[in-house]
């Protein structure tokens, strides 16, 4: 197994541009924009700046969208990687929407406490109707019949439509939702580029489905689609790099770690190399190297490095 040498490290999170209104309360060379680490899973928690957003304070029961004097931040993920990002959304559990841009394909995910609940895709090969038929969950023939009762009716789902036509059963449909909802998140963790805008605030409740997909398994999961390997080594560092353990983060609670999971946290000693990690992994390598990615990123893990003197030096993940 080879693994790049290069070490850099990981970027800030994503650029503050905000109206002056708001003031400018971060900036790259702040180590913590959103607040302190651990805020945020519940209204009650959230950090001040943001209860008002999470409450629809401000705006009206006719548009209770994103609104244009919400906080706004900007990136890309050729410099701030998925995993990186996501992490810090959950860390502070501010809801919000983040929208992913690369030439004209759009990409959205929405988060309420930090957690991930629904996502859409610009490609019409993911709408749920042509996902539905390409997943031989529907024929052509309904998704037809069933896309021209949509047109008929604005503002009505396309999915509860087709359990009206009796082409799906509800659960049926819930299962379908949640299964293009992950793929659409799955093919993020692929973008090396692309622009990256989060809106902090809420959003109308009638908009989306609500599918919540914890952000922590997301990251977990999500990394193991991962398909450029030497990206993934890149940011871990060079083979001789070691890893530690630490207390798992308050936030971090209720994950439920997967048995091959667990067992690659095991096997971190603070002592072994990257490479005898990868190696000595429950999984193949290249699975066990996407897993200790995915953990530097969660903060489960913490990176050393040996400097000239001999003496490790702890190298934080975000």
């Amino acid at each position: 197994m080879q693994i790049a040498a290069e070490d850099p490290s990981p970027r800030g999170l994503l650029e503050c541009v905000g109206s002056e209104a708001h003031g400018a309360w971060w900036s790259p060379r702040t180590s913590n924009p959103l607040g302190r680490p651990g805020e945020g899973r519940s209204e009650g928690s959230i950090p001040l700046r943001f209860r008002h957003l999470n409450r629809g304070e401000g705006l009206t029961d006719e548009d209770r969208t994103m609104a244009d004097t919400d906080f706004i931040f900007r990136g890309n993920l050729s410099q701030t990687p998925l995993a990186e990002i996501l992490a810090t959304i959950h860390r502070h559990g501010v809801p919000g929407v983040m929208e992913f841009t690369r030439g004209e394909e759009t990409r959205k995910l929405y988060f309420i406490d930090g957690d991930i609940i629904f996502a859409t895709s610009s490609d019409r090969g993911m709408s749920l109707g042509d996902y539905l038929v390409t997943k031989g969950r529907i024929t052509k023939a309904q998704h037809q019949v069933s896309s021209e009762e949509v047109a008929r009716t604005p503002g009505r789902r396309h999915g509860s439509i087709l359990v009206e036509m009796g082409f799906l059963r509800k659960e049926e449909l819930g299962a379908a939702v949640r299964e293009q909802v992950q793929d659409i998140l799955w093919s993020l963790f692929n973008w090396s580029r692309g622009e990256v805008v989060f809106s902090v605030g809420v959003f109308r409740d009638d908009e989306v489905y609500k599918i919540k997909i914890p952000t922590p398994r997301a990251i977990l999961s999500g990394c193991k689609h991962i398909a450029d390997a030497k990206m993934v080594m890149s940011k871990l560092g060079g083979r001789s790099t070691v890893f530690s353990r630490g207390p798992r983060p308050d936030h971090l609670e209720s994950l439920q770690l997967e048995m091959s999971e667990k067992a690659m946290l095991e096997v971190i000693d603070g002592r072994a190399t990257l490479f005898d990690l990868c190696e000595k992994g429950p999984l193949n390598p290249g699975v066990n190297a996407r897993l200790m990615y995915a953990f530097m990123y969660l903060q489960l893990v913490t990176r050393e490095e040996v400097s000239s003197s001999g003496i490790r030096i702890q190298v934080k993940s975000n």
